[in-house]
């Protein structure tokens, strides 16, 4: 007798394990189980995931005319994931234009830290005063971006790079 019988023999559990034969299981019907059963695909259903995907590529392009994204698809990968941002991002570069003017360009990065967590940052290219560029950071903070900071997980810095 080998110790994995000895074992049995002797451990109970009082529980029943046997396997159920296959006649205690639900009965197919054609090649699927009744339970898992897919749902039905519909001309409907096709419009509404065509209907996403226009909207994300046309918000995509949107935020392509408002930022500057690097050649790699790092900001496009993030996005995928983070589908809530762009709104934010949209609404941050409209103020931050009212703030610095119409011609400021902005560029979206993401950095990858240690432990593989991504930010994404939205940075004012500034060629101007570095006073000028805080002073208006510090309002764009003050009177929106503490206040609807929370609707982008906490992985959205805005700030700005020197040129």
């Amino acid at each position: 007798m080998n110790v994995y019988e000895e074992s049995e023999r002797l451990q109970t559990s009082g529980i029943n394990w046997a396997f159920p034969g296959p006649s205690s299981f639900p009965r197919a019907q054609g090649n699927r189980l009744r339970s898992f059963e897919q749902p039905e695909i519909t001309a409907s259903t096709d419009r509404s995931s065509l209907q996403f995907v226009a909207e994300d590529i046309e918000a995509t392009a949107a935020l392509k005319r408002e930022y500057v994204l690097p050649r790699d698809s790092s900001v496009e990968e993030y996005l995928a994931g983070h589908r809530s941002v762009v709104p934010v991002l949209m609404e941050g570069a409209r103020r931050l234009r009212d703030l610095l003017g119409p011609t400021l360009v902005l560029r979206l990065s993401v950095l990858i830290d240690d432990f593989s967590s991504r930010t994404l940052y939205a940075s004012i290219m500034w060629r101007g005063n570095v006073n000028d560029v805080r002073h208006a950071l510090k309002h764009f903070d003050e009177s929106w971006w503490i206040a609807h900071s929370g609707d982008t997980g906490g992985d959205l810095c805005f700030t700005y790079e020197l040129m």
